[in-house]
């Protein structure tokens, strides 16, 4: 009679079912399980050899995709070529400088227009009607922001004439737009099949699409034509602010009178202040 043979799960000796310790490592056996519960070592080796080589495939499959990762990181941090700036022409610099001169007269106009009203309110108050020293301040103030007005009206009119067609940087995102709506409302008409020829269809996507990327990229070229121009501004006006604390020092020095300091500080705060305006609104358009 042949007894059926296992192993024991410690050390794989060969055992009989009615032993209770193995006699190799003399652990304990829990003896009445089914056979296939008690496995042969070649087979659990076997197992344990295509367990491990399943790890290391896993380990060489996310190795990979580390690399892979690794690679595309480095080509995100590959510097790109730099596109050559392309310095604004002179009749583009004028216009964009005719636009900013408009913008600023029109915040003048703005402010002027909110005191003109409450210089108005002023005349109807009783206190002008019964205190004359007030009276007269606000008149005299009244004729005065008149008088500014009338002359930032005539340099808006100034400004107007010399200016000719659109302003290039809203004729640019109008074209850009007219663009975009041409593509979306080709690809609807043929989606709906008022269009059916296909190669009409083709033939004014790959038109609009051209005089698209030519608009963008005239854009492009623009912006960053100003941004270049925002920095010479900017380090003119580092200049200017050196300047003026050399000329605070030196009056410090006692080397300039106090006139002389007085007069070249309110100088630099002009040119500064006007910088810093003109900064402003250009920062605005390359938005």
């Amino acid at each position: 009679m042949n007894l059926a043979r296992s192993y024991c799960p410690y050390c794989g000796n060969s055992i009989k079912e009615s032993d209770k310790f193995c006699i190799m490592c003399g652990k304990p056996l829990v003896t009445g399980l089914p056979k296939n519960l008690v496995e042969d070592p070649s087979v659990k080796s076997s197992k344990k050899n295509k367990k491990e080589k399943k790890e290391v495939s896993i380990e060489e499959d996310l190795d990979s995709a580390v690399l892979d990762e690794e690679e595309e990181e480095e080509k995100k941090e590959e510097k790109p070529e730099e596109k050559e700036v392309k310095t604004l022409p002179d009749e583009v610099k004028r216009q964009i400088e005719l636009h900013l001169d408009l913008i600023d007269i029109n915040q003048k106009k703005q402010t002027l227009g909110d005191k003109l009203k409450d210089l108005t309110k002023q005349l109807k108050s009783s206190r002008y009607e019964t205190d004359f020293e007030f009276g007269e301040r606000v008149e005299i103030q009244l004729e005065a922001v008149k008088s500014v007005i009338a002359e930032i009206k005539e340099k808006e009119n100034e400004l107007k004439s010399q200016i000719e067609g659109e302003f290039i940087v809203h004729d640019l995102k109008k074209k850009i737009e007219t663009k975009k709506d041409q593509l979306r409302n080709l690809m609807r008409e043929y989606k709906l099949k008022k269009i059916k020829d296909k190669d009409v269809v083709k033939s004014l996507k790959n038109k609009y699409k051209s005089q698209l990327e030519s608009f963008e990229s005239e854009y492009n070229d623009l912006i960053l034509g100003i941004k270049e121009w925002i920095v010479k501004l900017q380090e003119e006006k580092v200049d200017l602010e050196t300047e003026q604390k050399t000329n605070k020092a030196r009056f410090k020095a006692k080397e300039i009178d106090e006139e002389r300091y007085e007069k070249a500080d309110q100088e630099f705060e002009k040119h500064i202040s006007s910088l810093n305006s003109k900064l402003e609104m250009l920062k605005d358009l390359t938005k």
